[in-house]
């Protein structure tokens, strides 16, 4: 089974108040987080989406690797984005779908989440931990149309309500919902740096 990846990083970092992605954390850039745990990934392909301060974007990170779009309309939503970047990758099986400002779900996570997908295919493979919902989002391309209708700030979460077979993967990864939205959002990660 053949696994594409996509990193959402077009949001306007409204309530950070600054380009969020391009803030160091940990000695590099919050995007280059993910996007470093990506390529150590054997992915077919790999994509990422940019919007909001893209020139900024491109200008601090390096993206070797990856193919990059930029979605002029990203003040939509993140579901424009996610088009564009299943629309890229429509010749693999599988999505992981990585959110730029989400740096700490571990390779050990997407990659499990990879495997239990490949192990049962279902439309779509979700981390949970103690309850909780998380990202990435393992979409299956078998869904693909589905996807063409999405809208909104909303992303592969919408999805949950219109397939029929989801798996949800317990892990032990707080990573999986400990993202970057404000100041004190990146002061919190800061401490968590090893």
């Amino acid at each position: 089974m053949e696994f594409g990846c996509i990193v959402l990083a077009a949001g306007a970092s409204k309530r950070m108040g600054y380009p969020k992605l391009t803030s160091t954390l940990c000695g590099k850039t919050v995007l280059e987080h993910v996007l470093e745990k990506a390529r150590s990934i054997n992915f077919a392909k790999r994509v990422a989406v940019l919007g909001a301060s893209s020139d900024d974007v491109l200008g601090k990170v390096d993206f070797a690797g990856f193919l990059v779009f930029v979605n002029p309309e990203y003040s939509k939503g993140i579901s424009g984005s996610l088009k564009i970047g299943l629309k890229a990758l429509r010749m693999v099986d599988a999505a992981v779908v990585l959110l730029g400002d989400v740096p700490f779900v571990t390779v050990d996570t997407i990659t499990r989440l990879m495997a239990e997908h490949e192990r049962t295919r279902p439309a779509l493979t979700v981390p949970v931990h103690r309850g909780r919902r998380g990202n990435p989002v393992v979409i299956d391309m078998s869904v693909l149309s589905l996807a063409e209708d999405l809208t909104g700030d909303r992303g592969a979460s919408q999805l949950l309500s219109k397939v029929e077979s989801i798996l949800f993967v317990e892990v032990s990864d707080e990573g999986i919902y400990t993202d970057i939205d404000t100041p004190e959002d990146l002061l919190r990660a800061a401490s968590l740096c090893g």
